[in-house]
């Protein structure tokens, strides 16, 4: 993982960081996630527009049903993480989900896409999962309340998976001989995204409803999330196109590391020794694939 590839992953994780609390905090977060998405198709439409007119790059059936099968991984994990968010805590779902992610590139990536790991790197992403486990096993002590909170560990895991399956996808789109270029792959994505996540949230009352109440209530959230969240997966994929895809997935976790720095210095909230233990390890995991990859 080159330098530069480590700070289109940190910047990433940071927005993901943020609209991670705005999902949370939204009253129907699939709605919430509906709408973002939906705002994000709107905000790249233009763009793709202007390329697929000026200069279109690779687009063919493949990069389509690519997209496709990543854009139903997607809004599964949408599905998931709202459900999950229904069930526990962000402190909880947060890591959990994003923990699990690198152990399934890890299993397959070297098969899948010859993302192998040797040794040194197999260790570095091993350090990453354990500061991870640290950090939600410290939002998980003390609670009484573990037949709700098993529901939610259950779903983050789930969503973690999904995530390390769309990882793959994407990893593989960028990976092929005529690859698509990463804006017009991720607009054709999150159009599918959009369209399978639509039935569960439009068939029902409930849904429209929410639709309704999110974008009165929430409109700034909305607005922020469907700027954020395509923006940071946009500099996912294009750090896919030359990186490890396990070694992403693992680096995507120093927006732990961001969120307990904010959390003490600024907010001026209690970390226990967990949390920080787990941040240091987090850190000490990410720099260390910096290092690996480097030096080969």
């Amino acid at each position: 993982m080159t330098v530069t590839v480590f700070l289109l992953v940190a910047v990433a994780a940071s927005l993901h960081v943020l609209w991670n609390a705005l999902a949370k905090s939204s009253e129907n977060k699939l709605c919430f996630a509906w709408l973002v998405s939906a705002l994000g198709v709107l905000f790249m439409g233009p763009i793709f527009l202007f390329y697929r007119l000026a200069a279109p790059g690779p687009l063919g059936r493949q990069v389509v049903a690519i997209a496709a099968a990543s854009g139903l991984l997607q809004a599964t994990y949408f599905i998931t993480l709202s459900l999950a968010y229904a069930r526990a805590d962000l402190t909880v779902v947060y890591p959990l989900s994003r923990g699990v992610a690198p152990l399934v590139t890890a299993a397959v990536a070297g098969r899948i896409v010859g993302d192998a790991l040797d040794p040194l790197s197999g260790l570095a992403v091993a350090v990453v999962v354990v500061g991870v486990s640290l950090v939600a096993a410290e939002a998980l002590h003390g609670r009484r309340q573990w037949r709700r909170d098993a529901w939610g560990i259950l779903l983050a895991l789930a969503t973690g998976c999904l995530i390390g399956g769309y990882h793959l996808i994407d990893r593989f789109a960028m990976a092929l001989p005529d690859r698509p270029r990463p804006l017009e792959y991720l607009f054709v994505l999150y159009s599918f995204m959009t369209f399978f996540l639509a039935p569960w949230v439009w068939l029902t009352p409930a849904g429209r409803g929410g639709i309704a109440r999110e974008l009165t209530a929430n409109r700034k959230a909305v607005i922020t999330g469907g700027v954020c969240v395509p923006l940071a997966y946009f500099l996912i994929v294009t750090a896919l196109r030359g990186g490890n895809v396990t070694y992403i997935a693992a680096a995507r976790n120093i927006g732990i590391l961001f969120s307990t720095l904010v959390g003490a210095v600024f907010l001026k909230e209690a970390v226990g020794w967990k949390r920080a233990a787990g941040a240091a390890l987090i850190a000490a995991g990410v720099a260390a694939l910096v290092v690996v990859s480097a030096h080969p």
